[in-house]
């Protein structure tokens, strides 16, 4: 993990140092615009406010692209965070203490990159391997149930119905309400 992070903060300095060279370029063409004499002063202005305009563009880009990327990593770690610990309940207040970020910035990344917030992805994944040992194994509900942090049937039998669109035992009889659900071996 500590190797893709380290990845991920030079793809940012590669970035930004690409970025800060156009500005940079630009910023050059503006101060060259200063310098120029130019008979219509009307025109100079204009040109002076066009150069102005393209450099403000350029580092709001700069900074949009560089807002994205962070947060498309900070989704991205807290996503393999979750999987790695799917047996605990993590709540956002935890998340944001274990990367340094807001709850806000956490739950506005993280639905912008799954469409979900961090409990509703760690929910679905959870009974997507319910659905996977509900259809390979014998195991009880109650006991799947329990793999996936549910002490109580009824609360996981909500859950899996919500995220799969059918109760545990109507999934494990055969029925196929959810696309992403695994295949019933054959």
């Amino acid at each position: 993990m500590l190797q893709h992070l380290l990845h991920g903060a030079a793809e940012i300095v590669e970035h930004q140092d690409r970025l800060r060279a156009r500005v940079l370029q630009l910023v050059a063409q503006f101060a060259r615009g200063v310098h120029r004499v130019d008979v219509d002063h009307g025109q100079a202005r204009a040109q002076h406010a066009e150069d102005r305009d393209r450099v403000l563009q350029a580092v709001r880009q700069h900074d949009r692209d560089a807002i994205a990327f962070l947060q498309l990593q900070l989704a991205e770690q807290v996503g393999a965070y979750l999987l790695e610990n799917t047996e605990r309940r993590l709540t956002v207040a935890e998340l944001s203490q274990r990367f340094g970020a807001s709850a806000t910035l956490i739950n506005s990344s993280f639905r912008g990159v799954y469409g979900m917030s961090p409990a509703a992805f760690l929910r679905a994944q959870k009974m997507h391997g319910a659905a996977r040992l509900l259809r390979q194994t014998d195991r009880t509900v109650l006991d799947i149930a329990g793999q996936f942090g549910y002490d109580n049937g009824s609360k996981f039998a909500k859950a899996f119905r919500d995220v799969i669109g059918v109760s545990p035992n109507a999934y494990r009889s055969g029925i196929d309400c959810d696309s992403c659900a695994p295949e019933a071996p054959a």
